[in-house]
């Protein structure tokens, strides 16, 4: 899963990257709405044609818009559930995956998340091999 936009611990390209600020400015130019699901655009299908393209392996590739971190999570467990036939997940203790139910239960920090666990089912912690 890759993830392009920025919020709580997730800027890639540090504080008002020069070169993210120039991008950003001419895309306010260009148009503003770009919730896909909403309003399909020809340069979002471009960018999913591209990292299909760049994607290893030999297998179909496909690239699904989502609109927040725990939306490609949820649907990311969704789908390995789907493709493997099987229904546990394993997340490392420690890991911060959204504020949904299966995120919560996916989340490995303490309080106030951990009392979420026990609502999705399949959901195994383990240590984050971090030495």
């Amino acid at each position: 899963m890759l993830g392009f936009a920025a919020g709580i611990a997730v800027t890639n390209t540090g504080h008002r990257h020069p070169k993210v600020i120039e991008a950003v400015q001419r895309q306010m130019q260009a148009f503003t709405h770009t919730c896909f699901h909403v309003a399909p655009y020809e340069t979002y299908v471009d960018l999913a044609e591209r990292l299909n393209a760049l994607t290893p392996g030999d297998f179909a590739r496909k690239t699904m818009p989502a609109t927040t971190g725990a939306e490609a999570v949820e649907n990311a467990v969704k789908m390995a559930r789907a493709f493997t036939g099987r229904s546990g997940v394993i997340a490392f203790n420690g890991a911060f995956h959204g504020r949904m139910l299966l995120g919560m239960a996916l989340t490995g920090k303490v309080a106030p998340y951990s009392r979420f666990r026990r609502h999705a089912a399949e959901v195994h912690h383990g240590l984050f091999p971090n030495p």
